[in-house]
């Protein structure tokens, strides 16, 4: 209760006594009193929130209000986000976002009072670290103009979520990148059996046409000298048969890592002048002089001299395809210290292009299209795979003027 007193004065100019008005004041007070008490429950309520509360000032650009939680959340303190005041938010938010936080809180100054805007972007923790948070604001108070002065906003952390829609996303590119590959290896798979059967068929057309040529005139005593050249064709087909039937059994073997090597005492010499014997007819039908540097008899080293063989094989084969008529192609063996060899095939073909250089040893990589050239892609693919499973190498080099060289050491 309040007093308000007036002084009672006599004729002298004497103040006689006071004449006072009590006011009953009990309900302002309660009603203060209950303000408090509200303002204290909304402080609790908002500080024991799971997500951070706060007021920002469009005009200050600042939090005028922050709760508890933001030190748990971001390792900041209410206290310390006032004291910076403007400073606080650019110092926190990665550059990327900022411009777009700046471009919502502009929509805000223009939004109702019920009308909720949502907005994402990158806050840094005061461990350093960036945090992912999701927030959701509204008008909370507007000046005597009538406009937006302060907004009210909740704030997530949601970095766990963008972390995983990010997993989740690098997941999705990854199955489809399988997927395609997938498709792609079908595709392959089926033009690699087309051709497999292709390659395969064209030497057992050779034997089978040759073998009626014998069955037809072998009774003949004036056709020996025929049956003798077709008796050689079905030898030399069957020999190629046999080698391309070979070298993919040896290619699946070594993908797998199955492959056992056994080496052996092998004389190069020996196995060099084997080699070239068996591809000197396709040579001369080709038109091409099959030379050699190989190393003197009686010599040996402990190699797989199978898979040797087929490394060989595969190089003059693939030199002999690509090599113009009237033109050589040479093979060099010679040792090296510590049991090693080295092997080159020298070829007068159209090269191989440095951007190739390394595709071509790619399984189904073909470097130069030759048309009438049976293509498959495997050869050079087998002989650095059959090179590096003895802890060899396979390189290739220009051949001057012209063509390619081939460098096997092991």
């Amino acid at each position: 209760m309040t007093s308000n007193s007036t002084p009672i004065i006599n004729a002298d100019g004497i103040v006689v006594g006071l004449q006072g008005i009590l006011t009953d004041i009990s309900d302002r007070k309660k009603a203060e009193q209950e303000i408090l008490e509200n303002h204290r429950l909304i402080q609790q309520i908002a500080d024991s929130s799971p997500n951070v509360l706060y007021l920002y000032d469009l005009q200050e650009q600042r939090n005028t209000y922050t709760n508890r939680e933001i030190l748990t959340t971001l390792g900041y303190s209410a206290i310390a986000i006032q004291e910076m005041g403007a400073a606080w938010l650019p110092s926190v938010m990665h550059p990327d976002d900022f411009q777009a936080t700046l471009e919502h809180f502009e929509r805000l100054k223009l939004a109702d009072d019920h009308e909720i805007f949502s907005h994402e972007y990158r806050l840094r923790h005061a461990n350093g670290q960036w945090r992912y948070f999701y927030s959701r604001d509204l008008v909370f108070s507007r000046d005597a103009q009538g406009q937006a002065r302060r907004i009210i906003g909740t704030v997530q952390d949601v970095t766990d979520r963008k972390l995983a829609e990010a997993e989740l996303q690098q997941k999705n590119l990854e199955l489809e990148a399988l997927v395609k590959l997938r498709e792609e290896a079908l595709t392959l798979r089926e033009d690699m059996s087309n051709m497999i059967v292709h390659d395969l068929r064209n030497p057992l057309s050779a034997i089978l046409l040759s073998a009626e040529i014998i069955q037809k005139y072998g009774d003949r005593p004036n056709q020996q000298a025929l049956m003798a050249k077709k008796a050689e064709q079905i030898l030399t087909s069957c020999k190629r048969l046999k080698n391309m039937i070979d070298s993919l059994l040896l290619m699946a073997k070594l993908e797998s890592g199955k492959i056992l090597l056994n080496p052996v005492s092998t004389d190069l010499y020996e196995l060099g002048n084997s080699i070239l014997n068996d591809f000197e007819l396709s040579a001369q039908s080709q038109k091409i002089e099959l030379k050699a540097e190989l190393p003197d008899p009686g010599n040996s080293i402990f190699i797989d001299g199978i898979i040797l063989r087929r490394v060989i094989e595969n190089l003059i084969s693939n030199a002999l395809k690509f090599s113009p008529s009237n033109s050589q192609v040479w093979l060099q063996i010679e040792y090296l210290p510590e049991n090693h060899l080295r092997v080159k095939v020298l070829d007068n073909g159209p090269g191989v292009s440095p951007d190739q250089a390394e595709d071509i040893f790619k399984k189904f990589e073909i470097g130069t299209v030759k048309a009438n050239v049976s293509q498959i892609g495997l050869g050079l693919a087998f002989c650095k795979m059959a090179v590096e499973a003895q802890g060899g190498t396979l390189a290739i080099a220009p051949n001057q003027p012209q063509g390619s060289i081939f460098t096997v050491e092991i």
